[in-house]
Formats: structure tokens, C-alpha cells, sequence
């Protein structure tokens, strides 16, 4: 055993020589940035090449190379500008971009300071940004809650973060936009939510029974609305209680039974006994809900799911779905079921193996399974193979690739997959 393992860190070592030696910039810089290597070899590498030492990372965003190499190369710059992890000089980069939503991004990042906001509130196209960023002082949300625009007061009713009195003078807005979002807001005052369910217009009703801070008075009340899609928003409302789903399936609305079926509120039990009904919506609501017992699944899977598209979506996303369940599943053959297989935890090694061939020309299945931590080994060294450069990204930063795989891609023609290596490799299983 010990030998083994020495034979392993060896090659590791040999690896991360070569990684070291790399012609690419960007390898050498994700090795010194990788910390699972030791911090006085990650440093020593940062003093002895001063172009590792210079290197930044960002610089795609001033010098864009001309196509992307892969689907994670470069990375998006909108991406970027969202990111929680991205630095703060980075965003104040991406704030100057030419491209407006980039740009806009990088100011609603939480991680953008106040007096940074305050900075940009001078530009009117950062304006709809900083009332979505949950840092946004009160002084400029009650500034902008009195412009015209009405994306603009749209946009600070639906901020969670909006505080209940700049909330209230917005209800009093004549546009639907702004109400609604109003009606909506979790953060919206109780006396208020009440005045707006008693609202004419139905529209507006039918957002306050969207409202997750809905208390069970309301809800009771708006169950009992005269028009159906309030009845119905309240059914989707994850807050509402068993006796009031109950209570509107009296209503015999298809969609009303698929929705409460897939509701959190309905007991396994119930789910169980309403299995035996031969309604096709029913039945729906009933392979969405994770709270079906697999024991029900399985009988869908078998009964049901051969002839209906939705059901073996539904089944396949479940995570309550077995092994057994995805293996029914994968045998009608379904190639838009197969991905999400793919990546469900209750896949066995086995069964993931199998997905391969169902692989489309755009290589989603081996992208998923590259990423999945159950895929056995044997599949991972088919698809250190795959001519899909993402593919071999993904797989490049498992560490539980054999030696094998390891040194194929670390030796890679694609600078983007031997970075994956150099940023994850580990001396050690």
C-alpha cells in the first residue's frame, strides 16, 4: 500500500514539475494560486517568474481574445460582474465597461461599498442597478421612488431590502408595474398587504397571494377570491396550509390538483392514496413532488411515464427518484431526460456509465458527467478522451481521476484544461 502511494505522489510530483514549466502563463499562475500545494512551493513560484508574478487574471476584460476557446474560456463577463467572489478593483473595472449590462452588473454586486453607489448615482444608466443592490442607502431609494420612470420605482418595490414606508407611497402609484411588485414584496407592511387584497383590480390581488410573508388570515381570505388566478397563485404559494389546499381541490380544476399535488404541504401519505386515481394531472403534480414516497415514483415510472413526456421529466428531476426509477427511465430511450440523469445524486455508477451513449452532438451528457462526483472511473477515463474541450475541463479538476487521466490532461493541447490541472491538482489521493 505504501509503495503505491509513493508511486502515486511521485507522479503527482512529475506533474506539477511540468505544470510548473508550462509555457502558458495562465498554468503556471493556477499552480502558484492552487491551495492545495504547499504554501512555501506556491510562493517560490511567484518570486522566481515574474511574469506569474505580474499576471492578471482579469486581463481579458480590457483585452478580450478574439472567440472563446471553450464554454468556460473566457468566462463571461456578466458572470463576472455577479459573481460574490470577484474582487472589488475588478468590479470597478467592469463598472467602466462599454457594454451597459456588464457594467451594471459589476454596481448591483453586493460587494460593491456604499459610497461607491453613491458615486454612480450620478450616471442615469447605473440608476436601475443601484435600487436592485441590497446595499442601496435608504436616502437614494426614497431619491429615486419620486422620478418618473417607472422601471425605475418598479424596480425599488420589488427590493426585498426596500424599507415598509418608501413601500407604502409606492402603492399609491397608478402603474400596475409598481403595484404589483408592491403586492409581491415579502418586505411590504401587514396593513398594507390587507388594503392591497381588498384591491379592485385583479391583477394586484394576484400578487399579494404570491407574497411569502402572506399570514394565514390572508390566505384564507384570498383562497375565497371570485377570480381563479388568485385562487390559483395562492394554491403555488409554498406558505399556504394543507386545510386551504384541501379546501380549493373542491374547485375539480385540473390545475388546481397538479399544483396542490406538487405542493410541500401534502403529506406523503396523502400523496400516496391520491396515486390511485387515473387523472393525468393529478398524477403530475403527484412524480414532481420530492415528498412522494419512492415506492409511488416507481409505480409512475412503470404505469405512466412511458407515455407521457412530462411525467418522465418530472420523475427524472425528482430527487426522491431511485436508481431503479432513472434506470426505467433511461430504458424508453429519451435523450432530454438522459442529462438530467445524469446529474441526479441517486445515480449509480453503473447507470451513469450506460449514459455515454446517449450523448448528444453537443456534449452535455459527458459535461454533466465529467462534474458528477458518482461517475465511476472507468467512465472518467472514456471521457479524458472526448473531443469537447469543456468536458475535459471538468474532469481536470476532479481529484478523483485515475494517474492516468491525470497525466493525459495535464499534458493537454488546451491551455484552458491543463490550467483546471495546475488550479486542482493535490500531491497527494
Amino acid at each position: 500500500m505504501f509503495s503505491l502511494f509513493s508511486k502515486s505522489a511521485n507522479i503527482r510530483k512529475q506533474i506539477v514539475e511540468e505544470l510548473r514549466n508550462d509555457s502558458s502563463i495562465r498554468v503556471r499562475y493556477a499552480l502558484a494560486m492552487n491551495t492545495h500545494l504547499p504554501e512555501a512551493f506556491r510562493q517560490s513560484l511567484l518570486e522566481e517568474d515574474e511574469q506569474v508574478a505580474d499576471y492578471d487574471p482579469y486581463d481579458f476584460i480590457e483585452n478580450p481574445p478574439e472567440e472563446m476557446s471553450c464554454a468556460v474560456w473566457p468566462p463571461r463577463k456578466p458572470d463576472v460582474s455577479s459573481s460574490p467572489n470577484t474582487p472589488l478593483p475588478v468590479l470597478l473595472r467592469l463598472a467602466n465597461d462599454e457594454d451597459n449590462y456588464t457594467a451594471g452588473l459589476a454596481v448591483q454586486n453586493p460587494a460593491m461599498p456604499v459610497d461607491k453607489l453613491e458615486e454612480f448615482a450620478r450616471n442615469p444608466k447605473f440608476f436601475i442597478y443601484i435600487v436592485r443592490n441590497p446595499n442601496c442607502p435608504v436616502w437614494l431609494l426614497e431619491k429615486f421612488s419620486r422620478r418618473s420612470e417607472v422601471s425605475l420605482r418598479g424596480a425599488i418595490a420589488e427590493n426585498p431590502f426596500t424599507p415598509a414606508h418608501i413601500l407604502e407611497k409606492l402603492a399609491e402609484s397608478y402603474e400596475g408595474w409598481v403595484q404589483n411588485s408592491v403586492a409581491a414584496n415579502p418586505a411590504t407592511p401587514l396593513d398594507l398587504l390587507k388594503r392591497l387584497a381588498e384591491h379592485p383590480e385583479p391583477d394586484i390581488r394576484e400578487n399579494v397571494a404570491k407574497n411569502s410573508a402572506l399570514p394565514v388570515t390572508l390566505i384564507n381570505k384570498l383562497s375565497n377570491d371570485s377570480e381563479y388566478k388568485v385562487r390559483l397563485q395562492v394554491v403555488r404559494n409554498p406558505v399556504t396550509p394543507l386545510p386551504v389546499l384541501l379546501a380549493l381541490m373542491e374547485e375539480e380544476d385540473e390545475v388546481i390538483w397538479r399544483d396542490v399535488a406538487s405542493h410541500p404541504a401534502v403529506p406523503p401519505d396523502l400523496l400516496t392514496a391520491w396515486a390511485d386515481k387515473n387523472n393525468e394531472y393529478l398524477l403530475s403534480g403527484i412524480a414532481d413532488n420530492p415528498r412522494t414516497p419512492p415506492s409511488v415514483l416507481l409505480k409512475l415510472a412503470r404505469s405512466h411515464a412511458r407515455y407521457s413526456d412530462h411525467m418522465q421529466v418530472s420523475l427524472a428531476n425528482n430527487p426522491s427518484s431511485t436508481n431503479e426509477i432513472l434506470g426505467i427511465l433511461m430504458s424508453y430511450g429519451a435523450e432530454y431526460t438522459a442529462n438530467m440523469i445524469a446529474n441526479h445524486p441517486q445515480a449509480s455508477a453503473e447507470l451513469l456509465a450506460k449514459l455515454v451513449e446517449f450523448d448528444e452532438d453537443d456534449w452535455s451528457i459527458s459535461q454533466s458527467l465529467a462534474q458528477n462526483p458518482t461517475t465511476p472511473a472507468a467512465t472518467l477515463d472514456m471521457l479524458a478522451d472526448a473531443d469537447d474541450e469543456t468536458v475535459r475541463h471538468h474532469l481536470a479538476s476532479r481529484n478523483d481521476i485515475s494517474l492516468k487521466s491525470l497525466q493525459k490532461l495535464a499534458s493537454d493541447d488546451s491551455e484552458t484544461v491543463r490550467e483546471s490541472v495546475a488550479r486542482h491538482i493535490r500531491l497527494a489521493d
